[in-house]
């Protein structure tokens, strides 16, 4: 019995070369609409993908009004308009000054905000500045070394970080919790709810140069990668996304199962590709599966990305059928939340794991219809 199931589970792994080294992508699409086929009546209905703004490079100005939701990344960021949807900007240096009509999740090295955003804000950065000139109508949620709120929050906040500054200017309508190994609440400061103030411990000195860390990481080839990785999100939501969302939904019932599946593939295809390469036939054989190994491992972050936004949706945390809205917010969470100290390698690591194990039983699937 124990046998059996080895050879079904190494079966699936050498299946999966073949797949990959075979299908081609029109019958890629083809699969998609075979597995759609299979689906029980009645379908839902699913508006027709409509693609944000997106505008990248080393210096990145937005003044024209923009319609839909934005997309933003560079060096130097700058948005001075008004934004119609959500916004999703990252880069070294980043100003918000304009007036944004939904949600704003922004991160950077320097981050300041002074125009107002309608709904909430999710910020991150090595220094973030709220500026007296910004009213935000929703929530805050603000990690980073510097922290500084002068302006007004009608609404709770949350910051977290190595200092927090509250001004004589600030207004927040909400409770107030901060995180931080220092605080300065200026006595002026107006804040209508609770006001909750926990003292963080004194990290370690080498861990205290946030800034230039958060800087680097949008150095100009860092930023190339991480452009390059939406580049490839968009093309796989345009090649796969109906079947690998029907995949997430099963598997977000039971996301311990993908984990483990993940955590097979990371550890059972590289002994697989040492096996090959020691034949003399199956050096070929091999070399792809080295190849699709480290795919894989690429790929896998994405794809976790794919299921983070596809769950922040069924949750109704993000009121848009887009998939390419939720893919991108999905991955920037991945993003934002791997630069956390500590912690950040630990989520990176469980998104390659579920990732890998999406990828898994996409290929199981693939190999059981092959069976059929």
């Amino acid at each position: 019995m124990i046998s059996k199931n080895i050879i079904k589970t190494f079966s699936i792994i050498l299946f999966q070369l073949l797949i990959f080294s075979l299908i081609l992508p029109h019958n890629l699409f083809a699969q998609t609409k075979k597995i759609a086929a299979l689906t029980p009546t009645p379908t839902p209905t699913i508006s027709k993908p409509v693609l944000p703004q997106m505008s990248a490079g080393k210096v990145t100005n937005i003044t024209s009004p923009v319609d839909r939701d934005l997309f933003a990344a560079g060096s130097q960021v700058s948005v001075d308009t008004t934004v119609s949807g959500d916004a999703y900007v990252a880069g070294s240096e980043v100003n918000i000054k304009g007036r944004l009509n939904g949600n704003l999740i922004v991160a950077g090295g320097t981050v300041t905000i002074s125009g107002t955003v309608s709904k909430n804000l999710i910020i991150a950065g090595g220094q973030v500045i709220i500026d007296k000139s910004a009213v935000i109508n929703g929530y805050v949620l603000g990690a980073g070394n510097e922290l500084t709120v002068s302006g007004t929050v009608n609404g709770p906040a949350r910051f977290a970080g190595n200092s927090f500054s509250l001004t004589n200017t600030a207004q927040i309508a909400g409770d107030l919790e901060v995180y931080s190994e220092s605080s300065n609440i200026d006595p002026a400061a107006k804040i209508l709810g609770e006001k909750r103030i926990t003292q963080a411990p004194q990290p370690q000195a080498q861990a205290r140069n946030i800034p230039s860390r958060v800087g680097s990481e949008f150095s100009a080839f860092n930023l190339f990668l991480f452009l390059s990785q939406i580049l490839v999100l968009i093309v796989l939501i345009r090649i796969l996304a109906p079947f690998i969302f029907t995949l997430v939904d099963s598997t977000l019932k039971s996301p311990l199962a993908a984990l483990g599946w993940g955590l097979i593939r990371l550890i059972i295809l590289p002994f697989l590709a040492l096996i090959l390469l020691i034949t003399i036939i199956g050096i070929p054989l091999g070399i792809l599966t080295i190849f699709f190994y480290g795919l894989g491992l690429y790929l896998s972050v994405l794809i976790s990305g794919m299921a983070v936004g596809r769950w922040l949706f069924q949750r109704k945390w993000i009121n848009n059928e887009n998939f390419y809205l939720q893919s991108i917010v999905g991955y920037l969470i991945i993003f934002i939340l791997g630069w956390i100290p500590f912690v950040g390698p630990i989520i990176k690591f469980v998104a390659l794991l579920f990732g890998l194990g999406l990828i898994f039983q996409w290929e199981k699937s693939l190999f059981s219809k092959k069976a059929v």
